[in-house]
């Protein structure tokens, strides 16, 4: 019986700052020109992670650009002794043959101008970014001033439902909310040590083991310095959805919630199973659809 596998589809965009006039499928092309071949088109965000853009196509007869981006580490697997023993099931490290690596992930992203649809890429929006900004910079398709980003595209009908209905209070991930702040070791020491960089091994432990929670909610006034608090909620939370902070939680005036999942534009799609993977033809195959039934809809403009 063929296996399947569940993955998430989503409808981003790239967002260019001022100046740069090109688009993302411009750059990932010329990528592919200067670079054709993969060893040259290697990102490591870290000592042993490895990240590279192993393949760029384009679909036959369709506009757009295919980018599949795989990751590995230089450490081997485990592989587990089942007839070693009747008591124990021992793990035994495995390491890759020669010139080969074991996959940790991939991720394609079908990409028409500034439009992107991405499969299997979880939070990795930035990891991605900052990919793609590293490459095309080495290979002089944008100079050093050129910054962009690539950020989910809200859900319309869900948007509006905030600016008709308003924000009543606003659940924060402080991880989320903190990523987003610069200069966290200024300020008070209370602030410094809750906020701030840890300044040991055993604090930046404890720090990982610890989550937290920002919320902002109406105090029951009607009005501050003549602005309804309602208001001033609601217009914070179309700020939180500018700045594609992630992780928030929206309560309603009328009860109902809203959180960062809901407001992607996403489909759900089966691919068959390869490996710890899925077939790349099931994946371009769905990616094209989503986009065409996106297309189709007016949600491209």
């Amino acid at each position: 019986m063929m296996r399947k596998k569940t993955k998430t589809l989503v409808f981003k965009r790239c967002y260019f700052s001022e100046g740069y006039n090109g688009t993302i499928e411009q750059i990932i092309s010329g990528i592919n020109d200067i670079f054709p071949d993969h060893k040259d088109r290697v990102y490591n965000p870290d000592l042993f992670k490895h990240y590279i853009i192993s393949a760029i196509e384009k679909p036959i007869q369709q506009e757009g650009v295919f980018i599949r981006i795989v990751s590995h580490d230089e450490t081997g697997t485990g592989i587990i002794h089942l007839k070693a023993s009747q008591r124990t099931a021992d793990i035994e490290e495995h390491l890759p043959p020669e010139d080969t690596q074991f996959l940790e992930n991939d991720i394609l992203l079908y990409i028409v101008r500034n439009h992107v649809i991405a499969c299997n890429i979880g939070n990795k929006d930035t990891l991605i970014t900052n990919l793609i900004l590293e490459i095309s910079t080495k290979a002089s398709l944008i100079d050093n001033s050129t910054r962009f980003r690539i950020a989910d595209v809200p859900n319309a009908l869900e948007i509006k439902k905030l600016s008709d209905i308003g924000v009543k209070r606003i659940d924060l991930d402080v991880a989320n909310y903190l990523a987003n702040l610069r200069d966290l070791n200024k300020g008070p020491r209370w602030f410094q040590k809750a906020f701030g960089s840890p300044d040991s091994p055993a604090a930046l432990q404890k720090k990982a083991n610890t989550c937290g929670k920002l919320t902002l909610s109406s105090s029951g006034r009607k009005k501050i310095d003549e602005i309804s608090i309602d208001d001033w909620l609601t217009d914070i939370g179309q700020s939180i959805l500018d700045d594609d902070i992630r992780g928030y939680t929206f309560i309603l005036e009328d009860g109902s919630r809203m959180s960062s999942e809901q407001l992607k534009v996403t489909k759900r799609v089966a691919l068959r199973q390869v490996g710890n993977t899925t077939s790349d033809d099931d994946a371009k195959a769905q990616t094209l659809l989503f986009y065409k039934e996106l297309q189709a809809k007016g949600s491209l403009e």
